[in-house]
């Protein structure tokens, strides 16, 4: 209930802000700017559970407000945003949900050598049911599950952007909390609730115009309110390049290690990491982009938590002014420690967007989603199709 009040209490603020900004009339100046947007999405799913067995099909409606603030005051700039997500699905009211987030931003240059950045954010999100924690077993839930996120961030930089060197210092703090859920008389979300603080500092050396060697050391602690023989420790170095706007190739490439203690002992690993990132644009209209990344990620409760690793492809090409397309196809694939259990997943999608003016967008997708599971665990298998059009308005 907690999650419900507020979500309808921001919800409701998002659309009056969005109509009285309509009617003024969008406003900027050198200094401010005010903008506000609506998608509005339908679309058929054709497993709604993800589920191989207890097969779903139904039609969404989605509706997603924005509302954007920003303000420039000399070296410094700062951002406001409000969002807003609400779903119905016809017949099936159990999937319904409204989601809704908050995040203020505040960039300061006090010199050209000292710069800091700062970033809060609060969000009551959900997960579908089928997805996350109840991968196989959405039938048995009879609502989605809900948690607020809260996040900070603060970075310190040192050094001019564009001289030989640059250094930043950064620390991270996110609490998730999930809003209590009972099955059986047993509230079956209460072990997920955590906090994580993550400190990191990165050195960026420039090699060439356009070309720049990058390292980067983490530290990240994760705390279990209740599950604490979960708890742990991260220690991860990276190295590697990064390009920035060369004439067809720019991004960024980085390879090391992470080093993950458990507080309880039980589960160690040291295993390579990486997060690759690169966009090859062979003609101004047109471009690949191939992304790779190995990390460590929390238990779904399964196993003591996961290794992922996702490979993607993607391709855009803007073929008139106002039309444009894009494909992709992601593999991911999953080790859960502390069990037998793998999951490779595929997904392919495709898009056509049309600009019809400069206020209002269409989109026309696609969506394939399979997953297959090496273990007796077949319920954690599915296929899903997705169909959407979708309608951004610009106010």
């Amino acid at each position: 209930m907690k999650h419900q009040d507020l979500t309808q209490s921001i919800l409701s603020g998002i659309f009056i802000m969005i109509s009285a900004n309509a009617i003024a009339a969008e406003r900027n100046t050198d200094d401010q700017a005010f903008s506000s947007s609506v998608l509005i999405l339908n679309s058929y799913d054709n497993n709604i559970l993800s589920d191989q067995n207890e097969i779903i099909e139904a039609n969404i409606l989605l509706v997603a407000p924005e509302f954007v603030f920003s303000a420039e005051s000399g070296t410094s700039s700062y951002e406001f945003i409000i969002n807003g997500e609400i779903a119905k699905y016809d017949g099936r009211s159990e999937d319904n949900y409204e989601d809704a987030s908050l995040s203020a931003a505040a960039d300061y240059e006090f010199t050209s050598r000292h710069r800091i950045s700062l970033l809060a954010s609060y969000a009551d999100r959900h997960d579908d049911r089928g997805n996350e924690f109840s991968q196989g077993l959405g039938e048995f839930l009879q609502e989605v599950d809900t948690f607020n996120q809260t996040d900070f961030s603060a970075s310190y930089s040192f050094g001019r952007t564009a001289t030989v060197g640059q250094i930043d210092f950064s620390i991270d703090s996110s609490d998730i909390d999930y809003d209590s859920r009972f099955f059986g008389g047993e509230d079956y979300t209460l072990g997920r609730d955590r906090s994580q603080i993550t400190s990191s500092v990165q050195f960026l050396y420039t090699m060439t115009a356009k070309m720049a060697l990058q390292a980067n050391a983490s530290h990240r602690a994760t705390s279990y309110d209740l599950q604490t023989g979960l708890d742990s420790s991260e220690n991860s170095l990276h190295l590697g390049l990064t390009w920035q706007g060369t004439s067809t190739i720019s991004g960024s490439a980085l390879v090391g290690y992470t080093d993950r203690t458990s507080d309880s002992g039980l589960s160690d690993l040291n295993t390579s990491t990486w997060q690759v990132d690169l966009t090859w644009m062979p003609l101004t209209y047109s471009s690949l982009n191939f992304t790779t990344s190995k990390n460590n990620e929390e238990t779904i409760g399964l196993g003591n938590f996961r290794i992922v690793t996702q490979t993607g492809l993607s391709w855009n090409h803007q073929w008139k002014s106002r039309l444009s397309s894009s494909l992709s196809v992601q593999f991911e694939d999953t080790d859960f420690d502390g069990t037998d259990v793998n999951q490779d997943t595929t997904s392919f999608q495709a898009s056509l967007d049309y600009q019809l003016s400069t206020w209002m967008n269409i989109q026309l997708s696609y969506t394939n989603t399979s997953r297959d599971t090496n273990s007796d665990l077949q319920l954690y298998n599915f296929d899903r199709e997705i169909i959407s059009i979708s309608f951004v308005f610009v106010i």
